[in-house]
């Protein structure tokens, strides 16, 4: 007989049997990409994620005959954290293999670990929160996710709109090639900024860590009024420097100043999953010296810009639209420099049609869709 258990991370549950069950799930996937299992492992524990200053969280396994088919986490935030309610619980790592009984057993797992906190209702996911990776994929299954994009399979949404989940909002990632375009539309933003006393200015790596600190200055101001906003908390600063530092050029990234004042700040990094897709998850020393000489060389030839922000101030209208698409261009030339295939902006909101605007006019096309899901308990 088929026998399933669910088992805690730390109580019958281990570390690599939370890695299995991601590999598991994605066995025979061409476009999968194993994440490198060191970094993965961090992600769990207080000491590297900002995640549980504001919140608590619970690891679960689905073992099928003693062999891991599937994944969850549950996580409540504490009362009074950065305006989230902890009536409303959520889960991530959502993984699971073609297993109806073993995607219910997770779900209803991670219910009880937030009903037992007091949780109203539920919504994810989110691993482990919104500025983490978040949303269920439910499009663009024959390509390669980015780096630090969600990964499922086809049949993950379903199972989970069986649980009696429903939709609460959609992201989505677009891509933009290199055409005449994009580029027209960029060097005329530049051209008007010039008499406007804007200015484009790449981030300054031997200030590194105030610039990124000027970096959450901007983006908790400009993002503050949007959905399912937590802003970056200083040690989430001091972490984003430190991971960052290792990956980032000066150019890949930029700040926006009017008569010397930042007003929006935009930042770039390397598709580390063209990278390290041969790696298997395995960071071994050869993997890191193969890791390091390709992000030296700049073998890579994609990007995503996970970090776009425009102080409230100048959001709107043609002024964000400029602004956007000086951003944009600036780091484009350096990718000319290099070429890239393409650049993903990851995500977008499908409520903020100003951002889909100015995609479209920059040539951008949505390549992926992430769903967040919710349901009462």
């Amino acid at each position: 007989m088929s026998i399933l258990r669910i088992s805690a991370l730390g109580d019958g549950a281990t570390t690599r049997d939370w890695l299995n069950a991601k590999h598991a799930v994605h066995a025979g996937d061409a476009s999968y990409v194993a994440p490198l299992a060191l970094f993965e492992k961090r992600r769990l524990t207080a000491k590297h994620n900002p995640f549980f200053e504001i919140g608590s969280a619970a690891f679960f396994v689905a073992f099928r005959n003693g062999n891991p088919v599937g994944r969850i986490s549950a996580q409540a935030h504490f009362d009074g954290q950065h305006g989230v309610s902890p009536d409303v619980g959520h889960f991530g790592f959502f993984d699971v293999t073609d297993d109806p009984e073993a995607a219910a057993a997770l779900l209803e797992r991670a219910k009880s670990w937030l009903r037992a906190r007091g949780a109203s209702s539920i919504r994810g996911p989110f691993s482990l929160s919104v500025n983490e990776e978040c949303g269920c994929q439910i499009s663009g299954f024959d390509i390669p996710s980015s780096y630090l994009m969600p990964q499922a399979r086809p049949w993950t949404g379903g199972m989970i709109e069986q649980a009696g989940f429903v939709k609460c909002m959609d992201m989505q990632a677009w891509r933009m090639d290199k055409d005449g375009t994009s580029a027209a539309l960029g060097k005329r933003s530049l051209t008007q900024f010039s008499g406007a006393g804007f200015t484009v200015r790449p981030i300054r790596m031997d200030r590194f860590r105030e610039e990124m600190g000027l970096l959450a200055d901007i983006f908790n101001d400009a993002w503050s009024e949007n959905w399912g906003f937590v802003p970056f908390s200083p040690r989430a600063i001091e972490l984003l420097a430190g991971e960052l530092r290792f990956i980032f050029r000066a150019s890949y990234g930029c700040f926006v100043e009017q008569n010397g004042v930042p007003l929006a700040v935009m930042v770039g990094v390397p598709n580390l999953n063209e990278l390290i897709r041969p790696f298997g998850g395995a960071l071994t020393p050869l993997n890191a010296i193969r890791l390091a000489w390709g992000l030296h060389r700049e073998t890579y030839k994609s990007a995503r810009v996970p970090i776009l922000g425009i102080r409230k101030s100048h959001q709107g209208g043609l002024n964000g639209l400029m602004i956007s698409a000086a951003m944009i261009t600036s780091m484009w030339h350096e990718f000319e420099r290099n070429p890239k295939d393409w650049i993903e902006f990851s995500w977008v909101l499908e409520t903020n049609l100003a951002a889909q605007s100015g995609l479209k006019l920059l040539g951008a096309k949505p390549v992926s869709t992430y769903r967040i899901y919710e349901r009462s308990l």
